[in-house]
């Protein structure tokens, strides 16, 4: 009797290798954004201003989705380079 077999990820496409190459930089930008949106944030909360506290409230939930998204698609990129 044959044994299912394994699924295997297919290998990286050149673009995906270029991806993979350069994820480190663009996951450290968008934390430098987060950490920047985090900063505004604090001061958003410190003011009066309730429009400009969910506008950095908003800005800073979208650049903290971004940095997961990032960070699962390194994860798979990377996952699948090891074969």
């Amino acid at each position: 009797q044959e044994l299912p077999r394994r699924a295997t990820a297919a290998p990286l496409t050149y673009h995906e290798k270029r991806e993979l190459a350069r994820m480190e930089d663009v996951i450290l930008a968008a934390e430098a954004e987060l950490s920047a949106l985090d900063a505004e944030l604090h001061q958003a909360n410190q003011s009066a201003d309730h429009g400009r506290l969910q506008r950095a409230f908003e800005q800073r939930e979208a650049a903290a989705d971004r940095v997961d998204q990032l960070y699962a698609r390194w994860e798979m990129l990377a996952s699948r380079a090891e074969g």
